[in-house]
C-alpha cells in the first residue's frame, strides 16, 4: 500500500475502500459498540484487549532498544497522572564518549493517545513509540490525561498543557515536539497554540506529528474553517466502519458538548487562523470521517508556509485502521510515523542551521 503525498485533485477519490480493506472486512468481526454498557465499560474493555495484545506479543519489544520508565506528572489540578518515557539507547558513537555535563540532549516529543477523549491510555501507542524513539533517536513522553465522562472538557486540554509545561522543565531536550492520534492529535494542536500565545510559559514547540486528528466540532464548520475545507468526508465517509458520524456525535456529547468554536476543543477555529504555529507532518486516512479535519489543518499551515511538509494520505482505509493487526498496512504504520518524525527533525535542523549561519 502506498501513501499519497500532497492533496489529490479530488480528495473524495481516497474514500474508495482499498483492496486490502475489502478483503479484511469479509472475515473481520464487528467492533463492539461500547462493551455492552457504555463508554466507561468500552474503555475498560479496550484497555484489557490492549494489555492482552502487549503481553502476548513480546517480540515487538525486542525489535528496538529503548529504556522505558513509568512515572507521573502533575495534572492541571495537581493530582498525579501516568506518563511513560521512552529513551533510546546511546548510539555507538555517543556510547564511546564519556557523558559530560555539557553533552547535548536529545530531541523530545510529548505524545497523546487517542480515544475520543473518553477511551484509551498512555499504553495505546507503545509499539509505535518504541519504534520512533529507537529509529529517530529521540526521547518520547507519552502522557495520559483525564477522560470523559468522569472528567469532561476542558480537563483534557488543561492536562495536556500541564504535561507540556512539566515535560519541558523536567526532560532535557535539544528541541521539543508534540504529537498524537485522533483526539490526542487535537491535544497536540492545543499545546502548540497555547505555546504560541503564551511564550512566557517557556514551551517552545518545534514541530507536530499528527495522525488522523480530530480538530473540529461536528456541529460547526463555518467562518475561517469553511475556507479550508468543504468537509466532504462527512458525506464520503458517513459510514466509516470504525468511526461513523453518529459515534463521533456521541463522543462529542460525552466530552461535554463544548462550544464548537472553543479553540481548546476545535483548534481549527484559531482566532489567528493558524498563523505562527509550528510545522506539522499530518497523516489522514482516505475513508476516515475525520479525514478533512487533518486536510484543513494542513492547508491552513501550508498557505502560511509553502515549504511545510506534504500531507500524507492512506487511501481507502478508515479511522484507526492500524488497530487491526491483520492488515499489512498496520505493520507498516509505525515505519510511516517514524519517517514523518525524521522529516520534522530534518526540517528543524535545517532551520536551526540557517538561523545560526
Amino acid at each position: 500500500m502506498t501513501i499519497l503525498y500532497g492533496l489529490p485533485d479530488d480528495i473524495s477519490t481516497t474514500s474508495k475502500p482499498s483492496a486490502e480493506w475489502i478483503e479484511f472486512i469479509k472475515t473481520a468481526k464487528p467492533e463492539a459498540a461500547g462493551g455492552g454498557g457504555g463508554i466507561v465499560e468500552a474503555r475498560m474493555e479496550r484497555n484489557r484487549q490492549l494489555e492482552l495484545y502487549l503481553a502476548s506479543n513480546p517480540e515487538y519489544m525486542a525489535e528496538t532498544t529503548v529504556q522505558v520508565t513509568d512515572t507521573t506528572y502533575p495534572s492541571a489540578t495537581g493530582a498525579p497522572l501516568p506518563a511513560r518515557i521512552y529513551t533510546p539507547a546511546p548510539t555507538p558513537t555517543s556510547a564511546s564518549t564519556a557523558p559530560t555535563a555539557t553533552a547535548t540532549p536529545l530531541p523530545a516529543m510529548l505524545w497523546f493517545h487517542g480515544g475520543g477523549f473518553a477511551i484509551g491510555s498512555q499504553l495505546a501507542d507503545d509499539e509505535a513509540l518504541r519504534h520512533i524513539s529507537h529509529h529517530s533517536h529521540i526521547t518520547i513522553i507519552s502522557a495520559s490525561y483525564r477522560l470523559a465522562p468522569e472528567h469532561p472538557f476542558p480537563a483534557g486540554p488543561d492536562d495536556a498543557w500541564a504535561a507540556a509545561r512539566w515535560a519541558t522543565t523536567t526532560i532535557p531536550h535539544s528541541a521539543f515536539y508534540v504529537g498524537g492520534v485522533s483526539s490526542g492529535g487535537n491535544l497536540a494542536c492545543v499545546v502548540s497554540r497555547r505555546a504560541r500565545d503564551t511564550p512566557e510559559a517557556g514551551v517552545k514547540v518545534a514541530g507536530q506529528l499528527l495522525v488522523y486528528p480530530w480538530l473540529c466540532s461536528t456541529r460547526d464548520h463555518g467562518g475561517f474553517v469553511a475556507t479550508l475545507s468543504k468537509f466532504e468526508a462527512y458525506s464520503d465517509n458517513v459510514n466509516d466502519p470504525v468511526l461513523a458520524k453518529g459515534k463521533l456525535g456521541v463522543l462529542e456529547q460525552v466530552y461535554g458538548s463544548p462550544d464548537p468554536r472553543d479553540v481548546d476543543f476545535s483548534p481549527l477555529f484559531d482566532p489567528k487562523e493558524l498563523k505562527g504555529l509550528p510545522r506539522a507532518v499530518v497523516f489522514v486516512a482516505g475513508a476516515d470521517l475525520l479525514r478533512d479535519d487533518g486536510v484543513a489543518y494542513w492547508k491552513g499551515l501550508r498557505r502560511e508556509d509553502p515549504k511545510s511538509p506534504e500531507l500524507r494520505i492512506w487511501p481507502g482505509l478508515p479511522h484507526a485502521f492500524n488497530r487491526h493487526k491483520e492488515l499489512k498496512t498496520s505493520g507498516e504504520y509505525k515505519g510511516h510515523l517514524n519517517e514523518g518524525m525524521e522529516e520534522l527533525l530534518d526540517l528543524n535542523s535545517q532551520t536551526t542551521t540557517t538561523t545560526t549561519a
